[in-house]
């Protein structure tokens, strides 16, 4: 009678769980933005690197600091599903959030748009050991076939701008309603921690229904 009545528990248990991962299949991924206006705005580039493929149909922002280890776990993932989808437009916006080693990162990053070399760098730094020294970031600077000393001069040249820039991609995310990094706008969701490469996938069909 004991086994009968633990092997009842068990399977009440198991169709709980089953229920529960069908319940959360079901659910939409992230919230609709409730500020469409501050949504749409975050769509935009305005000065940070953005990619396209196909038709770019739906646009993926990335709000992300290279010293943020879910970053570095999800940017993968991210980057995966974008490519299997095809049609999606990526936008990277540096929020350095996490210190003196982070904004340095994020400068390096953005002087490397100059030599026309911003995501090798972003995919060397997502991949080098923390914490990122200035040694690390040149090594992958020139690693990724880029001139260390430009990067410098330029990191200087256009610290103003870079700052501007920095400062509004901080107003967007503090508006969007995040906490910390990473954080997503895909299409109308919004999207705060790291996903893996199915929930990507899920979202991006999840934007396309009408």
């Amino acid at each position: 009678m004991q086994r009968v009545r633990k092997a009842e528990l068990v399977g009440v248990l198991a169709i709980g769980v089953l229920v529960g991962y069908s319940l959360d299949q079901s659910r939409p991924i992230g919230t609709e933005g409730r500020e469409p206006e501050i949504v749409a705005r975050a769509l935009l580039p305005s000065g940070n690197f953005e990619t396209r493929r196909g038709k770019a149909d739906i646009a993926v922002v990335i709000y992300s600091d290279f010293q943020c280890p879910l970053c570095r776990q999800s940017e993968p993932d991210l980057r995966a599903a974008a490519e299997r989808d095809g049609n999606v437009r990526v936008v990277y916006k540096e929020w350095p959030i996490l210190g003196a080693k982070s904004q340095r990162a994020s400068e390096v990053a953005l002087a490397a748009k100059r030599q026309d070399l911003y995501l090798e760098v972003r995919d060397k730094l997502m991949a080098t050991p923390l914490p990122l020294t200035e040694g690390k970031l040149r090594t992958a600077v020139e690693e990724s076939g880029g001139d260390w000393e430009q990067i410098v001069d330029d990191i200087e040249a256009h610290a103003a701008e870079t700052r501007r820039l920095l400062a509004e991609n901080s107003r967007e995310a503090v508006s969007l309603g995040f906490r910390g990094t990473p954080g997503y706008v895909i299409g109308d969701r919004v999207i705060e921690g790291a996903l893996p490469r199915s929930d990507f996938a899920r979202v991006l069909r999840e934007v396309r229904q009408p």
